[in-house]
């Protein structure tokens, strides 16, 4: 066990006589008993006492000139670190029963009456040091078990932090799994075709018509297929600070509705219900990769959308800043998938067969070219129906 220090007891009297007497009695049992005894000639001497030492007991002299017993025990008792320290007032025998009432006024715990008797003082005094050895002894258990709690507090939350790791790894592992098995099947689709369209052009006796269909299939499934890597390309230089950004002042409004012109010649608009308003606002960008934001944005409201549904675009300038919002009538976004959309390999309702396709990195490269201009972005929805804006 750790070594404590010995409980302290204080003896006060003026009279040197007295005061030799008391601390000689109390110093033979000090080492069976355990405990230290200092000593005091006045009152003002016993507070200074007080300020350096915490003491198990106090014998205070009532009747002392100056400062007597009862105003020492008072001043004691007002500061906080002392108002709990037992004084035993040692008194004549015969002191009336107003000085006691007004002893016990000023917090006395017991009396000892002159002349004194040793085993008295002995049994009195040796209750007071038992009571402060047990107090120092819960005290220290008490440091024990909040020092104990406080490493497990410490170890729980090392413990959760790393739970939580581990599950962000699985869940990134298993996302990586699934844009794998996504990227197998884009891959695999458009070469299935060109293959197919290759094929059926070598095959003796086809007619014109029927060749120059297969050279359609074949010139858009290429571009199909340039797209995909172009998407894989651009997301890694993003990711590894690769892309250089060719900055000039460039109209937001103008910059989109040309992106939305493009949608609407390729068709992939018809069918739903397009709602634009586009204020001027001039920012300092890449006119591409803007171009490329502007792109995946709709292009994921679109993906997301059934037909007949509505898409709002808009934008508009505050402050310093040009807001670009995308809000479409869609699926929306699962509660659990809101925080990780902007997420590398993060797509919602994942599905092989799924007939828009894609490899569910649009909105990573989004984030990551917008952060590259110094702007931000965020996905907002009910769960029910909203899109990523």
């Amino acid at each position: 066990m750790p070594k404590t220090d010995k409980p302290k007891i204080l003896v006060v009297n003026d009279d040197a006589a007295s005061l030799l007497a008391l601390t000689s009695l109390l110093e033979q049992w000090a080492d069976e008993s355990h405990y230290t005894v200092m000593s005091a000639r006045s009152g003002q001497e016993a507070l200074r006492q007080v300020l350096l030492h915490d003491f198990a007991v106090i014998l205070l002299d009532v009747n002392m000139p100056g400062m007597d017993g009862f105003e020492t025990a008072e001043a004691i008792h007002q500061r906080v670190r002392s108002a709990d320290i037992p004084i035993i007032f040692v008194t004549a025998f015969l002191a009336d029963e107003i000085d006691r009432l007004k002893a016990y006024q000023r917090g006395a715990a017991d009396f000892l009456f002159t002349p004194v008797i040793p085993q008295i003082l002995h049994a009195k005094v040796s209750i007071f040091v038992t009571l402060a050895t047990k107090n120092e002894q819960l005290r220290r258990q008490a440091d024990k078990l909040s020092q104990r709690t406080t490493e497990l507090t410490a170890t729980n939350r090392r413990l959760m932090r790393e739970m939580e790791e581990r599950r962000a790894a699985e869940r990134k592992s298993h996302a990586k799994d699934e844009f794998l098995a996504m990227l197998g099947h884009e891959l695999r689709n458009p070469l299935s075709a060109i293959s197919s369209a290759a094929s059926l052009i070598g095959l003796p006796g086809i007619g014109s018509e029927t060749i120059d269909r297969a050279r359609i299939i074949i010139q858009r499934q290429s571009r199909h297929l340039s797209r995909i890597v172009d998407d894989l390309l651009d997301l890694s230089r993003t990711m590894s600070g690769k892309i250089l950004l060719a900055r000039q002042p460039i109209d937001l409004a103008s910059l989109v509705g040309t992106c939305l012109d493009t949608f609407r010649a390729t068709g992939r608009t018809a069918g739903y219900q397009i709602n634009v308003d586009l204020a001027p606002g001039w920012i300092d960008g890449d006119p591409t990769r803007i171009e490329q934001v502007a792109s995946n944005l709709i292009d994921n409201a679109l993906k997301y959308t059934p037909a007949g549904g509505s898409i709002d675009i808009s934008s508009a300038t505050c402050g310093d800043e040009v807001v670009l919002t995308v809000r479409d009538s869609g699926v929306g976004i699962a509660p659990e998938l809101l925080p990780h959309v902007f997420d590398v390999f993060v797509q919602g309702a994942i599905s092989l067969d799924r007939s828009q396709g894609g490899l569910g990195i649009g909105l990573s490269l989004v984030r990551r070219l917008v952060e590259l201009h110094g702007g931000s972005v965020s996905a907002r929805s009910d769960g029910t129906a909203a899109a990523p804006s």
